[in-house]
């Protein structure tokens, strides 16, 4: 049996839960599932196309790091990856 939950971001939907943060002049959004719990970040003030608007796979964590002023490793890695 497969329980693999495929999930599309609607920031309408009652199903996700948006968080706003600011690190470093740097607009991130996080958002929650309330189904699955998984989560996305995306940067929304940036100049580099590729990743506007684009939602990078994230942990709670990596919220709880941004909420102290701090990108984490993780996001940094992904974001990379995206431009690269």
């Amino acid at each position: 049996m497969n329980n693999v939950i495929d999930e599309n971001i609607d920031l309408n939907s009652e199903n996700f839960i948006v968080y706003n943060v600011t690190v470093n002049n740097y607009d991130l959004k996080f958002v929650k599932s309330l189904i699955t719990n998984r989560w996305w970040v995306s940067l929304e003030n940036t100049n580099l196309v590729q990743i506007e608007k684009s939602y990078i796979p994230c942990v709670e964590d990596d919220y709880l790091l941004s909420k102290n002023s701090i990108i984490s490793d993780r996001i940094l890695s992904r974001i990379k990856n995206k431009i690269s």
